[in-house]
């Protein structure tokens, strides 16, 4: 008998803010205030934005994200702690208002931004797949890049990481010219 379906929220289908897109954009660079504007795209085309805010203190800061959700206006404050390296500097984490567990990465669950212990049943796109399935395409693509050489099929090579295609791994698809069909078929993935 066949297992039913159970339908799972597919993180990588989901709107993300994460410290390190902060970091990258000099928001938890000195104490202050910075406001901007974050966007997301699905397949190229937009697929919703919302406007943040983040003040700095010394050793915590708190970020402000204003957005609509279903035609009502949301204002929605996440505190970011920090807490000192082993290898120096501080380690910034978002405090999830819903669990209280402390992340690096904040997903959209319905109105609000939470950690990922809050979304419940929520899976990455690749395993949502079955794994008869996964292993097809998997013989399928070593047979299709065996012209390649033996290079990735090193100890320690891997087709994903965290639910994504590794760089190595879309390397050897370009080389083998098979990287627009994977792309068209692997879907939120790329």
């Amino acid at each position: 008998m066949a297992k039913p379906p159970t339908f799972p929220t597919v993180i990588d289908g989901l709107a993300t803010v994460t410290i390190s897109f902060l970091k990258s954009r000099n928001y938890l660079s000195a104490p202050g205030h910075k406001a901007g504007l974050v966007e997301w795209t699905r397949n190229g085309r937009p697929a919703g934005s919302i406007a943040i805010e983040v003040i700095m203190a010394e050793a915590s800061a708190e970020l402000i994200m204003k957005y609509r959700s279903n035609g009502v206006y949301k204002e929605h404050r996440v505190p970011i702690v920090s807490r000192v390296s082993p290898f120096g500097g501080l380690i910034w984490l978002f405090v999830c208002p819903v669990t209280g567990l402390k992340g690096r990465n904040l997903y959209e669950n319905s109105d609000l931004f939470t950690h990922r212990a809050a979304l419940g049943q929520a899976m990455y796109y690749c395993q949502t797949i079955s794994k008869p399935h996964r292993e097809l395409v998997k013989e399928f693509a070593e047979y299709r890049l065996q012209g390649l050489g033996a290079t990735f099929y090193k100890k320690y090579a891997k087709r994903m990481y965290r639910g994504k295609f590794t760089r190595r791994y879309i390397s050897y698809l370009k080389k083998a010219g098979l990287f627009d069909e994977f792309k068209t078929r692997a879907g939120p993935q790329f």
